[in-house]
């Protein structure tokens, strides 16, 4: 076989190959929510974020020794959040201990917005009292 027999060869079989390898494939959109919680401008180190909808527990995030916490890939809509356990000694800070209406979704006051595909911020700036 001549050498540009076996170059058109090996040409053919790498083009199905390389035809998908390029950037015509569809990147995966994802949603995202994401904040911060803190209390009395400090950071919450510990404790979880809860989401409901319509009185129903969706989804749960533990918070992160920075005070964020993410849930990912959340459905778009509203949601009612809660803060509990923040009241766990950790090496980080003191346990916070928060009112209960931080614990109950109808009466937390906390809220956040999820739009389709995208990545949503929502801070909880708790008070303890």
């Amino acid at each position: 076989m001549s050498l540009a027999r076996q170059l058109l060869f090996f040409v053919a079989l790498l083009a199905p190959v390389a035809a998908g390898c390029g950037g015509s494939e569809s990147a995966v959109a994802t949603s995202l929510l994401r904040g911060k919680v803190t209390c009395d401008g400090r950071p919450v180190v510990a404790g979880v974020v809860t989401a409901y909808r319509g009185g129903t527990k969706v989804m749960e995030a533990n918070i992160n020794p920075d005070g964020g916490y993410e849930f990912a890939r959340p459905s778009a809509g509203e949601y009612q959040l809660t803060v509990t356990k923040t009241d766990v000694a950790t090496p980080y800070a003191k346990p916070v201990k928060l009112p209960a209406r931080y614990a109950d979704p109808a009466q937390s006051g906390l809220t956040a917005k999820v739009a389709g595909d995208q990545a949503s911020t929502q801070d909880l700036a708790l008070t303890a009292k």
